[in-house]
């Protein structure tokens, strides 16, 4: 499928700031190649939608950050294009040097930018942008609800009733 867009970019889609995990979001026609040449080739043998250890490279060699690597094909992903994505160690340093190997084969971006991709131009994206929404959404609670449970009872199991704490 043709992309509307015809340049990759990419993006570094985790808050900015210190955390866990960070996220590394390449999109667009080159996205596989762009991530096979930071990862050694493993995206374009990557099934899609299934996370899949991934060591990422400076262009020497040395290994800068060991993470997951998850490919989505269009229209399957979030901008409908093809996506890589990175998930790697959080922090800022780590999250900057595995940037650069990703960055300097595509067009740096800003997460705004990469969700922008996805919006919708027609009545039908944006039934399907609605639809993207429902996946991510809650249900709502009932409107009446039990009383909370004491500290002295258990949630109720399928075999009966909620019993009794024991102390250990």
């Amino acid at each position: 499928m043709a992309s509307a867009h015809s340049s990759t970019i990419a993006a570094i889609a985790s808050p900015t700031g210190v955390g866990a995990i960070s996220l590394i979001r390449v999109s667009g026609p080159r996205a596989i190649e762009i991530a096979d040449l930071a990862c050694g080739g493993i995206a374009s043998a990557t099934m899609p939608r299934v996370a899949r250890r991934c060591k990422i490279r400076d262009a020497a060699g040395s290994v800068i950050d060991d993470g997951l690597l998850t490919v989505f094909l269009c229209p399957n992903s979030f901008t409908g294009e093809d996506t890589v994505e990175f998930a790697g160690h959080g922090g800022i340093l780590v999250t900057r040097e595995t940037f650069w190997p990703v960055s300097s084969n595509a067009a740096p971006s800003t997460p705004r930018r990469a969700s922008s991709r996805s919006a919708p131009s027609s009545t039908a994206s944006s039934i399907s942008l609605r639809r993207r929404a429902s996946w991510i959404s809650f249900p709502p609670r009932p409107a009446s609800r039990s009383a909370p449970p004491t500290p002295n009872s258990r949630a109720p199991s399928e075999n009966g009733p909620p019993q009794p704490a024991t102390s250990c």
